[in-house]
This record gives structure tokens, C-alpha cells and sequence, in this order.
């Protein structure tokens, strides 16, 4: 004699797939909220963030400056290549290999001026070194300082006009960049309109060009590691 066990509605409720996919959602959810809040978080929490300061406004007009004429091409400044890329252009042997760059370093830097390869000298530790002043920097820009800067840098032209920076156009720049998080305030923001004021594009060219470098070697703990 056989007995049939009649089953109830919703016995066949949760099913193996139906479980999975109730998992997947509840997975989903969970997870997406735990990623989200960090969005909202300061960006001092990154621990060495903290420690960077943002560039004087006019060093940021300098690096305009530094990409509309053109220089990464020659210099990309910021060369610093890991050990493979050592390796694919030199003899290690010979050369040793090349720093490490930290990218916190570049953190206010738009467009960040990167690259593999570089024509003309380093120009990332300018900061330090013999042509850590001012008006050699001048000279060698204006095409004095020798026939192979006769040949190479002809900008006297962008010391010519102190009106030719606007000051708005930087300022609307810096904004945008805190749309994006970027760790400015409202004053930095404001102090452009000052520091721009009398300034010509090659004072900009220099300040930015004192600026490569600084940083690391006045932040306590944060020099490169051979």
C-alpha cells in the first residue's frame, strides 16, 4: 500500500537556485554600501596625504606653462622608471636603477606629465641642485646660458608680458579640481588672484621649475629609497 505525502504551497519555495541567486543579492547590497562610504572618507586618512603640501598657485600656472611650451617632451621630468623598465633601456650593471617616484609627490599635478623615455636632462630634482636658482633659470631659459641653450631654449618671449596670465582661468581650474576631491580649500582657491598679480608666464615657468623636488627633501620621512 502506498502513501503519498501531499506537499504544501511554498514548500518548493527556496529552491537551490533561488537560495544562490537571494544570496547574491543580499551579497550585492552589503558589499555596495561597505565600498561606497569610503568615497566620503577625508583624504587625510591615506596616511601620507596628510604630509603634502599644494604647490604655490603660480608654480601651478608654471606647470601650464611648462606643458604649453612643450618641455615634457624633452624632459618628462618626473622619470623615474621601475627596475624593469631599467632594465629594457640600460645596464642595470652600469647605471644602477632608477629611483622610485612616489605619487603622492604629484597628487595637485593636472595633467600629471609622465613618461618612459626622456631626450634632455632629469629635470625632477631641480630642487638642491646647481640650477636651484632663480635667475640661472632665467638665463637659461631666455637662450644665455651657452650655444646649447642658445639652441634649445628660446622663451624670451614668455617673459615679456605680465599680462598675459588671467588669473580666472586658474582659479576655475583649481575648483573643478576640488570637484574631484582634490585636497584644496576655498582660500587657496581665492590667494590665486594675488599671487598671479604682475606675474609673467616665465615667472610661473620658474616657480614651477623650483618646485620639482622640494617637496621630498623638506617632508620629514619622505625622502626616495635606492
Amino acid at each position: 500500500m502506498s502513501t503519498s505525502t501531499s506537499k504544501k504551497p511554498g514548500d518548493c519555495l527556496f529552491t537551490s537556485n533561488t537560495r544562490i541567486l537571494i544570496f547574491s543579492i543580499i551579497a550585492t547590497v552589503v558589499l555596495s554600501f561597505g565600498i561606497a562610504w569610503l568615497a566620503w572618507l577625508p583624504n587625510t586618512s591615506h596616511g601620507s596625504l596628510a604630509l603634502l603640501t599644494p604647490p604655490s598657485p603660480l608654480a601651478m600656472k608654471g606647470q601650464e606653462v611648462y606643458y604649453q611650451e612643450g618641455c615634457q617632451y624633452c624632459h618628462t621630468q618626473s622619470l623615474r622608471n621601475i627596475p624593469a623598465d631599467v632594465n629594457r633601456y640600460v645596464d642595470p650593471a652600469q647605471y644602477g636603477l632608477a629611483l622610485v617616484a612616489d605619487a603622492n609627490e604629484y597628487r595637485f599635478e593636472s595633467p600629471s606629465l609622465r613618461g618612459s623615455s626622456r631626450i634632455g636632462p632629469d629635470l625632477a630634482r631641480i630642487a638642491g641642485s646647481p640650477m636651484d636658482n632663480p635667475d640661472a633659470l632665467r638665463s637659461l631659459l631666455r637662450g644665455k646660458a651657452g650655444p646649447i641653450s642658445a639652441m634649445y631654449h628660446q622663451y624670451e618671449s614668455i617673459f615679456e608680458n605680465e599680462d598675459e596670465i588671467i588669473p580666472v582661468f586658474l582659479s576655475w581650474k583649481i575648483r573643478m579640481m576640488m570637484q574631484i576631491r582634490t585636497p584644496f580649500s576655498d582660500n587657496y582657491q581665492k590667494s590665486v588672484f594675488t599671487a598671479l598679480d604682475d606675474q609673467s608666464r616665465g615667472d610661473a615657468l620658474v616657480e614651477y621649475l623650483l618646485s620639482l623636488g622640494r617637496k621630498q627633501s623638506t617632508l620629514a620621512g619622505k625622502y626616495y629609497s635606492k
